[in-house]
């Protein structure tokens, strides 16, 4: 009884790590991307980000760093 008891209890504590994943906050490279995304010209004139056009990268000024970012950023 007592096992399995356990087994519930680091089944819902696993769970609940689990669950909880988050992107930590990095300031540099969230300004070193911004700068990427304005060189690109995939920022608007209110300073949002273009996904769609940091993700097609076309001139290559995004790096793959940046663009992991903007595709977390942006669900």
């Amino acid at each position: 009884m007592k096992k399995i008891a356990v087994l519930m209890a680091l089944s819902l504590t696993t769970l609940a790590f689990a669950e909880s994943t988050q992107i930590e906050f990095d300031q540099n490279l969230e300004v070193k991307c911004h700068q990427q995304a304005v060189a690109a010209k995939c920022v608007s004139n209110t300073g949002e980000p273009n996904f769609s056009c940091i993700e097609k990268n076309i001139n290559g000024k995004v790096s793959k760093d940046c663009k992991s970012l903007y595709r977390a950023n942006s669900k």
